[in-house]
C-alpha cells in the first residue's frame, strides 16, 4: 500500500498554529466516486486555542470550525449566546466533547 500522506506540513510555529497543504501525490480516491481524488480539502490548518472559553469565542465568531475535548460545563451555555449561530453538533464520552459543524443561519 501507498504511504504518501494526505496532507504535507506547510507551516508550524509551537504553541500557535500548524498548517498543511493538501497531498497533489495522495494516491486515494474517494470509493463512492473514484474519479474524485482525496482528499478534498486544500489545507487544514489547526489553531492552538489552550483557553476553553477563547476557543468557543472563536467558533462562534466563525474563526474556527471544529474543537476538541469541549467540557461539558462548556457546551452548556452554547444555544443561548449564539441567536445567529446554529447549535453545534456534539459527540464523544465522558466528560470531554467534540463540537463541530456550527454554522451561521441564512
Amino acid at each position: 500500500m501507498p504511504s504518501a500522506p494526505a496532507f504535507i506540513l506547510k507551516d508550524f510555529i509551537s504553541g500557535e498554529y500548524l498548517a498543511l497543504d493538501k497531498n497533489p501525490d495522495y494516491w486515494a480516491s474517494d470509493e463512492r466516486y473514484p474519479q474524485n481524488k482525496l482528499p478534498y480539502a486544500d489545507k487544514l490548518k489547526y489553531l492552538v486555542i489552550p483557553d476553553e472559553a477563547e476557543a468557543i469565542d472563536a467558533m462562534r465568531a466563525g474563526k474556527i470550525d471544529v474543537m476538541n475535548n469541549v467540557s461539558y460545563r462548556g457546551r452548556n451555555p452554547w444555544p443561548k449566546q449564539t441567536p445567529n449561530y446554529s447549535n453545534p453538533v456534539f459527540g464523544g464520552t465522558d466528560n470531554y466533547i467534540t463540537a463541530a459543524g456550527g454554522y451561521e443561519t441564512i
